[in-house]
């Protein structure tokens, strides 16, 4: 039937994609290409000798401009949206084009194939801390939920909620992110919580946090006169 059919034709792409993947590995990049371009005329579906072919062209092997791997990897992600080696590729080439947003923006399909890829997640907040905080944010609440205490993550989340302005959850986060790891209550983290009290005009806070820092940091002199 259509599914035998189906199976006996992208079986066709196994030899010249083995084929590829063995030039690859014997630094023959250019047969590398022609063994992926044979297996893909076998068989026009081929998204495995198409992976080979993308890596062929990438930056450990001919080096060619990153659209020439975007052209690969976008043809893969219309067979295959869900295929995160090639979105895998596709974060590097537009990483090499500088197009930080399209990076961002596969690295989040790859997050909501992995939500459970802690690296992955890490490396999206810190690009996104950097251009936009509040798209962060719900991917580092979704890290904090299998585990609420983690003091990195709380580090970041309290960073995010002050770079959005939302100053009482960033008080409040910044506080338990203390109470867990007393390390992180540096001169650093008074001088912050007490700038965005202030801000906040939550006087009682800014009080307690000075005297706090006072206790901790003697020789700060702003500290006793920020609590004043």
């Amino acid at each position: 039937g259509t599914i035998e059919r189906e199976l006996s034709a992208a079986r066709k792409q196994i030899t010249g994609n083995e084929k590829c993947k063995n030039s690859l590995r014997a630094g023959k990049a250019q047969e590398a290409v022609a063994n992926a371009q044979d297996a893909i005329k076998q068989y026009p579906q081929a998204t495995l000798a198409r992976l080979c072919l993308a890596t062929a062209y990438g930056p450990d092997f001919l080096k060619y401009p990153p659209d020439s791997v975007l052209s690969v990897t976008n043809e893969i992600l219309r067979i295959d949206p869900a295929n995160l080696f090639a979105l895998g590729l596709a974060v590097g080439a537009y990483d090499a084009k500088g197009d930080q947003d399209a990076v961002v923006q596969t690295m989040l399909k790859m997050y909501k194939l992995e939500p459970q890829d802690q690296a992955l997640a890490n490396r999206i907040i810190n690009a996104l801390g950097a251009s936009d905080p509040a798209k962060a944010l719900p991917i580092l609440e979704d890290m904090l939920k299998p585990n609420p205490g983690d003091p990195t993550m709380l580090q970041q989340k309290w960073k995010l909620l002050a770079a959005t302005q939302q100053w009482k959850d960033a008080l409040a986060t910044g506080e338990l992110m203390a109470h867990i790891d007393t390390a992180l209550a540096d001169s650093d983290y008074y001088h912050r919580q007490i700038a965005m009290a202030t801000t906040d005009s939550n006087w009682t806070k800014v009080a307690e946090y000075a005297s706090d820092a006072e206790r901790k940091y003697p020789k700060d002199p702003q500290f006793p006169f920020l609590q004043g």
